[in-house]
């Protein structure tokens, strides 16, 4: 997906290409597959297959174009109804501890697609009830569900069901599993854009709460200009600095998560204008 959408945006007769140009690709938080795979959930249902609740929900989502922007509330709305057929469908088979790995796998991200065009596929039947289970039958109970469990979680106002609310990046330092004392260690929570297999690549698990915390994503966003190297720009999660007191602890948290850059500077006289300490090695 994200090698897709690289593409879509460099692969073009442009050659004038500026850093802020580049850093936009970086930054893209666009999924040019979900809208299909949209398509694809809603294929083969008429209008009047859908209670009201159903309606409105596939009316927000079949108008997304796959931009998970902070406030954005198509990717809440997707996120929760993708894991919904997700435990519908292999949580009988699978149980628990299996689903929950299986969830964030490969094989399932590869083969989502493929399964949701799959009319014959025996996920679809629920091997703990005695009728047979269709596909059709299964989206719309996760149609419904969907539809109720952001109620619940969000309120009825669909305009607060944000992406930024339910998507943050929190950076944990050894000590933040401390009770009480512990959060003052950790960076953030941060509410974050991007998403699944964007190019800003923010993941995180899926599960019943709604919620999805970061776990992995760039570990540093650098563009240099090779005609004048010493103009680099980066910017890195957290902070130049493991030692929670100090004053760039923490200080590129919110430019990361805003897709920021500051100056990386490599020469030497630039570094000394800026130094604000000096600690000298000796044998």
């Amino acid at each position: 997906n994200r090698a897709k959408r690289i593409e879509e945006l460099i692969f073009t007769d442009k050659n004038d290409w500026t850093e802020e140009e580049v850093r936009k690709v970086i930054n893209d938080v666009k999924s040019s597959s979900y809208p299909g795979m949209i398509q694809s959930i809603f294929a083969g249902m008429n209008d009047s297959e859908l209670h009201t609740n159903g309606k409105e929900l596939k009316t927000i989502l079949t108008k997304w174009d796959g931009t998970h922007e902070l406030e954005n509330i198509e990717p809440t709305v997707f996120y929760k109804l993708l894991y919904n057929i997700y435990k519908l469908s292999f949580l009988d088979e699978l149980g628990p501890d299996v689903f929950e790995s299986f969830e964030h796998n490969f094989a399932m991200k590869r083969n989502t697609e493929f399964f949701l065009k799959n009319q014959n596929s025996k996920w679809w039947d629920n091997i703990k009830t005695k009728e047979k289970e269709t596909r059709k039958e299964i989206i719309l109970k996760a149609i419904d569900l969907t539809y109720k469990d952001l109620i619940a979680q969000l309120g009825k106002d669909k305009i607060q069901w944000k992406w930024g609310k339910v998507h943050t990046i929190e950076h944990k330092h050894p000590l933040g599993i401390v009770p009480v004392i512990g959060k003052w260690f950790n960076v953030g929570p941060i509410p974050v854009n991007g998403g699944r297999e964007t190019i800003n690549n923010l993941d995180f698990h899926m599960d019943s709460t709604g919620t999805y915390k970061v776990v992995y994503g760039p570990a540093l966003r650098r563009i240099i200009d090779f005609g004048n190297p010493s103009a680099a720009q980066s910017v890195n999660p957290t902070g130049q600095s493991g030692y929670f007191m100090s004053k760039r602890y923490d200080d590129q948290a919110e430019l990361f998560a805003k897709g920021g850059k500051r100056p990386e500077l490599t020469n030497r006289k630039d570094i000394e204008k800026v130094l604000y300490g000096k600690m000298t090695f000796r044998p």
